[in-house]
């Protein structure tokens, strides 16, 4: 099986959230998405919507956003 469809999409950085499911501090995972009672915001708006003026969630947060900022130190 090809390791990259079995990979969940990588989250943008400045994504953050508070609620069951979610480990504070922790980056936000592509599968904290499924947990209905979790709260998002980000971080370069301190808002419920990105820069972009869309709503913020970890399965719309992802690579392809023009305003994603992948995890530092990725690549390093």
């Amino acid at each position: 099986m090809d390791a990259a469809r079995t990979q969940p999409p990588e989250v943008c950085d400045r994504l953050r959230s508070k609620g069951a499911g979610v480990v504070y501090g922790e980056p936000i995972r592509w599968e904290n998405g499924y947990y209905p009672n979790a709260v998002f915001w980000c971080l370069h708006t301190a808002d419920a919507v990105g820069p972009d003026d869309q709503y913020v969630h970890p399965h719309v947060c992802v690579a392809g956003r023009r305003c994603f900022c992948a995890a530092r130190g990725k690549g390093a």
